[in-house]
């Protein structure tokens, strides 16, 4: 017991000590008593090149006055005439610790604020050609890999992490053909930092080579241990079709007008989007190129993206499908191919299956909670919120007729 107080009491005075060292930045002689409100300020985001500051606005404030602080230079101003509640302070040097303080105020002499609170932030560094590793060198994501099911247009990436991972950071470097590599990039939004251990890299160019890097990170945000690797050339897809033949002087055969067997059917295109807690998946109809002559079913299957046990979902006539028998946080691999029945009164029982499409994959989302008290009304208002989808498949899915699962219902 006294051991467990003696590390609370040594914890608390070394963070009064370090809050101590940080002095505020200093005021004009002039300006010696606050009387607008004290803001709050954040660091929203940080990178190798940066660092994006919030606040809240201070009722009377028209400046706000941002400062920063190294313990080699003190305090510095960073702009003392910012009209908005954001900022990015881009004069930074990666390894480097900064504390930032923002005031507001009027005119020069007139009111103004408290300093804010002093957040910290330590600028991560910057990846070069080949990212270096920091602190732990035994420890670094296992089994990184590319997924056998990437295709031409994505790469599905996977890694395993280690105890102490909260996150990763995913880089990438490519090049066309032969040649220069175009530089390290960083994927995610903000802060850069994955909470899962997969993503899915699209559009990708066939013909060039991608270079990947992940390294994690720990429950702070700091980097831990080396990067792993891994790089995949996207190959070019194979010509479809097949080269006709030149004629020969001794071709007697003449087309009818009246087709003996029933073409193949071409490769369709599937579309999927997460929707409340099921998949919403849909394919063009105008790929079968077999025309008005045949009617068309569709054959819609599904797999764990792990498997190539694939389980038949769907044989409707209709392009669109809502799949809610899924799992949550689970990624499925979905494929579809079109059967085309002949309506030509001589060939009443011929049929033409097509070839299966390129997998997509997914991953099935949580349920929406709490549910809402209309779930078919939110359906409607997710569907109307789709701008960028088919207006045919917007309308087949309004009616879709869902039976005891509903994806913004109770599951």
């Amino acid at each position: 017991m006294k051991r467990t107080t003696l590390i609370i009491v040594s914890s608390v005075v070394m963070a009064i000590a370090l809050y101590i060292s940080i002095p505020t930045p200093p005021r004009a002689a002039a300006q010696e008593e606050a009387t607008l409100p004290k803001p709050t300020l954040r660091i929203t985001g940080k990178s190798s090149s940066g660092v994006t500051l919030e606040w809240d606005e201070v009722t009377g404030a028209t400046r706000y006055d941002l400062r920063v602080y190294t313990k080699s230079l003190g305090w510095r101003i960073v702009d003392d005439n910012i009209t908005g509640t954001s900022h990015t302070h881009t004069a930074v040097t990666p390894g480097e610790t900064y504390w930032y303080a923002v005031s507001g105020w009027t005119v020069e002499g007139g009111p103004y604020s408290s300093w804010s609170n002093l957040p910290r932030v330590t600028i991560p560094p910057k990846p070069t050609n080949t990212p270096t590793p920091t602190n732990t060198p035994t420890l670094r994501p296992t089994n990184f890999r590319v997924s056998t099911f990437s295709t031409f247009t994505q790469t599905s990436l996977y890694w395993d992490g280690f105890r102490g991972s909260v996150g990763f950071e995913l880089w990438v470097n490519e090049r066309i053909g032969t040649g220069a590599w175009s530089g390290w990039r960083q994927f995610g939004s903000g802060s850069g930092i994955l909470s899962v251990n997969e993503y899915t890299h699209e559009p990708v160019t066939p013909g060039t080579t991608y270079k990947y890097a992940v390294r994690a990170r720990d429950n702070a945000g700091d980097p831990i241990g080396e990067w792993a690797y891994v790089s995949r050339t996207v190959p070019r897809p194979a010509p479809t079709g097949t080269p006709t033949p030149s004629p020969t002087a001794t071709a007697t055969s003449i087309p009818t007008s009246t087709p003996t067997r029933i073409p193949e059917p071409s490769r369709m295109q599937l579309n999927k989007r997460a929707a409340g807690s099921g998949v919403v998946l849909w394919w063009w109809e105008s790929a079968s190129g077999l025309g008005h002559d045949f009617r068309y079913k569709y054959e819609l299957q599904r797999a764990l993206w792990t498997s190539d046990n694939y389980t038949t979902i769907s044989t409707r006539d209709i392009a669109v499908f809502v799949d809610v028998d899924i799992t949550a946080n689970t990624t499925y691999k979905y494929r579809v191919r079109v059967k085309a029945l002949s309506l030509y009164i001589h060939l009443p029982t011929q049929t033409r299956e097509g070839p299966w499409s390129l997998p997509v994959y997914i991953r099935a989302p949580t349920s929406v909670q709490p549910p809402p008290s209309d779930p078919q009304a939110a359906w409607n208002n997710w569907l109307t919120a789709q701008s960028d989808m088919p207006p045919e498949v917007i309308e087949a899915m309004r009616s879709w007729p869902f039976g005891s699962r509903h994806p913004f219902g109770r599951r």
